[in-house]
């Protein structure tokens, strides 16, 4: 997966020589403090969502708050799957990398 994080930058993901998808698009870059990506971003269907990245400092470190809202034909399961996505990606593997620097 690759994002160029400049405004109009694609977040693309491939597997393949000829295969791939573009999930989303950034549309609002203030670095280093927030990222506005927006697109289907890993859902499928009739669906459009968006994500914002923050980094606000606090109490002598740094807080990464992420939100995510889609809009469109919203699959019962989709909450649940996402909540448990986002919580292996950011409760695990980041935090690994962050505290370990290692993945």
């Amino acid at each position: 997966m690759k994002c160029n994080s400049v405004p109009g930058g694609q977040f693309i993901e491939k597997w393949g020589v000829k295969e791939g998808a573009v999930w989303g698009n950034i549309y609002y870059v203030n670095a280093p403090e927030e990222i506005r990506l927006h697109g289907h971003l890993g859902m499928q269907g009739a669906v459009n969502s968006s994500y914002t990245y923050r980094l606000i400092e606090k109490d002598g470190g740094t807080l990464l708050q992420l939100s995510h809202n889609a809009s469109g034909i919203i699959q019962e399961h989709w909450e649940q799957e996402h909540s448990e996505g986002w919580k292996y990606l950011l409760g695990t593997l980041l935090k690994n990398y962050v505290e370990n620097k290692n993945l």
